[in-house]
């Protein structure tokens, strides 16, 4: 059974919702609400919920970049099961922590492929300095740190 950190779903929801509109906020309560076990009528169809085990980084943490470029090479994040064997179609939102400055992943949302592979691309902000940004499934079972550096 996966475990739910609500500690670390909460500042994702904050993060998200400081910077992003409202319908994005509600589908991450919606799921939040459907983790901690209450049904809800939903106009959009999901499908099955899958067992989602991890999220790990398959390349593109630690890179460099100047300040308000793109990094060099997409961020790629793997979604696997239990038995580590790779998730398709699995929803993968990414979270730049900390105000705008820090950058924006372009796009905000992807889904994995038929490896269980999402990739996105992260423009740094116009702050120089070490950046962190979060790959987390929807809803909010695993998620990933990935980290970067912005240069003058």
């Amino acid at each position: 059974m996966s475990s739910f950190n609500t500690t670390h779903t909460g500042n994702i929801l904050n993060s998200i919702t400081s910077r992003r509109p409202a319908r994005i906020a509600h589908l991450l309560w919606a799921g939040m609400t459907v983790m901690a076990g209450t049904a809800l009528a939903c106009s959009e169809s999901i499908g099955p919920i899958q067992s989602v085990a991890a999220v790990t980084i398959v390349d593109g943490n630690g890179q460099t970049a100047q300040v308000n470029t793109s990094l060099p090479l997409p961020v790629r994040v793997r979604v696997t099961d239990a038995a580590k064997q790779p998730i398709s179609g699995e929803q993968i939102f990414y979270v730049v922590a900390g105000s705008a400055s820090n950058g924006d992943p372009v796009p905000q949302a992807t889904k994995t492929d038929v490896n269980g592979i999402a990739a996105v691309s992260w423009k740094m902000g116009p702050v120089a300095g070490s950046k962190k940004m979060d790959a987390c499934t929807y809803p909010p079972i695993a998620c990933v740190a990935i980290t970067a550096t912005a240069t003058p």
